[in-house]
């Protein structure tokens, strides 16, 4: 009996041993899923930095000329730059080009790079290389690491499959990341691009790569990448293109960026363009400026329109009213484009430096430099065009004419009204011939450059037809517009340059109105070696 009762009570606390060490095990369990459930942390973003404002200091958007590489940028890639995009680079320091065909990204990227053209790493090349880089990772662990994971939680874990599925969410849902980051435009773009992968190759290009990114977008796309590493590796899982995303965006925050990161984010991305477009950015290194270039993709207008009906814009110096029977075209006169000398009583040198800059204002303010035949039209319409305009002129044919004025004018993408002294040119004809081809309009500026109030009418007559024949055989291109040598003709004068088929003939005086009753004696205002006086006669005359 004794021995019954100690069996039963042996088996009592057995039961009961073995009751407490499951009651313990399930209260171990339960706190340890607690503390797992509360390791779960949601996303959120870690660094709200104030309002991006980029620095005007490095990328200016007011410029007085074009950047020192402007040229070499432009010619060894054969950029298709129009008159919006001259204005808009004055302007704001940077324009969107239209190349005016297919490529694709890579392709222009490359042709860039082949040139040695600086390039500018900018929001939408980040963002579409996050873009594509997460969609990467997001197929990878769906394929591999989440499919296995899952078909285990579903059984053992569903706070574990939860955290899986908010993940998923995550990578599905990462374009969040771009939220109040990026321009109206960059965000049309990086929401729409079908891009992919590509591989990358070290490059032999010596190119300088630049960064102009939104801190705080840059700050953004860390805080994703981190989060998801962090939680990946919570799970065991270690994806190494979220590690290189994580690592490469990263070292953008540095001050001194490994040229490894930025050819690897430029490179890595791959995708097709309806419309080949060359994003141009000005950015100041040092004393000079210097074009970056960007293959980008314009979807809508990037920098406020440039208005060719301007005639009533604002102007720099409040212009004088216009009177009736007078047209509004200043028409300026250039002599020599050189270095002005000591004690010139004429004052008839503007230096190179101040010479670009006038016509570096001219384009910024969206001037049309009227070749002869436009200035013909408006002169037969008797209308004021509604853009402003101006006819430049060039007095003598010197030999800086053709190595300083014509190139500016060239450079600029304008022309200039060039009047020459038939038999006393000092200019040859070949470079006469070539200034002619290249866009310059060559005209009359007498023979020998007798003063015709002091010859007879036989020899103004002389004068003016041997001028415009020995011209017009040098160019091939008709020549309507004279320039009076001295500024000096009498009433004599204008009847015969009439007959000799000249449509207008130029003095010398203060007013950039044309009286439309004398178009044989217009009014030409002298540019001189300032540019104070050059924006005031633009709109009120010396």
């Amino acid at each position: 009996m004794k021995k019954k009762s100690k069996d039963i009570l042996i088996t009592i606390l057995s039961i009961t041993f073995y009751l407490v060490l499951l009651i313990i095990n399930f209260l171990a369990y339960f706190t340890l899923s607690q503390r797992r459930e509360k390791s779960f942390t949601k996303f959120t973003y870690q660094n709200l930095n104030e309002e991006y404002v980029k620095s005007k200091e490095k990328f200016p958007d007011d410029l007085d000329i074009f950047p020192s590489n402007y040229l070499e940028v432009v010619e060894k890639n054969n950029l298709n730059i129009v008159q919006k995009n001259r204005v808009e680079l004055l302007r704001y320091g940077s324009t969107v080009v239209n190349q005016q065909r297919t490529g694709n990204y890579q392709n222009v990227l490359h042709s860039l790079l082949n040139t040695n053209t600086q390039i500018l790493l900018n929001n939408q090349i980040l963002s579409i290389y996050f873009k594509t880089e997460i969609e990467d990772i997001k197929n990878e662990l769906m394929q591999k690491d989440f499919k296995n994971r899952r078909k285990l939680f579903e059984k053992i874990s569903k706070r574990k499959l939860v955290e899986i599925e908010y993940i998923e969410d995550l990578l599905e849902n990462s374009t969040d990341v771009f939220n109040d980051s990026l321009s109206a435009n960059d965000m049309s773009v990086v929401s729409t691009i079908q891009s992919r992968s590509s591989t990358t190759e070290k490059l032999e290009s010596s190119s300088k790569i630049e960064v102009d990114v939104n801190k705080n977008l840059l700050s953004r796309m860390i805080d994703l990448s981190q989060y998801l590493v962090n939680q990946l590796e919570r799970m065991g899982i270690k994806n190494s293109k979220l590690l290189e995303l994580n690592k490469n965006l990263l070292s953008l925050q540095e001050n001194e960026i490994e040229r490894e990161v930025l050819e690897k984010i430029l490179l890595s991305q791959q995708y097709n363009l309806d419309n080949v477009q060359i994003l141009l950015t000005t950015v100041k290194e040092g004393d000079s400026y210097n074009l970056f270039a960007t293959p980008y993709i314009a979807k809508i207008p990037i920098l406020p329109e440039i208005n060719d009906n301007n005639m009533l814009e604002e102007y720099d110096v409040e212009p004088l009213p216009l009177q009736g029977g007078e047209i509004r075209l200043p028409i300026m006169m250039y002599h020599n484009i050189s270095e002005p000398i000591p004690n010139d009583p004429y004052l008839l040198y503007v230096s190179p430096e101040i010479f670009e800059k006038q016509i570096a204002y001219l384009v910024k303010k969206n001037y049309k430099i009227l070749s002869v035949e436009e200035f013909n039209s408006i002169l037969e319409s008797g209308v004021t065009p509604k853009q402003k305009s101006i006819l430049l002129t060039f007095d003598d044919a010197t030999p800086t004419h053709y190595s300083v004025a014509y190139p500016v004018l060239k450079k600029y993408g304008q022309t200039g009204t060039f009047f020459m002294i038939a038999s006393r040119s000092l200019l040859n004809h070949q470079q006469i011939k070539e200034m002619s081809d290249g866009g310059m309009d060559i005209q009359s500026h007498s023979n020998t450059h007798a003063y015709f109030h002091k010859i007879s009418s036989a020899a103004i007559n002389e004068e003016m037809a041997t001028s415009k024949s020995k011209i017009e055989e040098i160019t091939g291109k008709p020549v309507t517009l004279l320039a009076y040598p001295g500024c000096s003709a009498d009433y004599r004068s204008f009847d015969i340059a009439k007959n000799n088929g000249y449509t207008a003939a130029f003095s010398c005086g203060r007013y950039i109105d044309i009286k439309l009753d004398k178009k044989y004696y217009i009014s030409r205002v002298h540019a001189y070696n300032d540019m104070e006086s050059f924006v005031k006669m633009l709109s009120v005359g010396l």
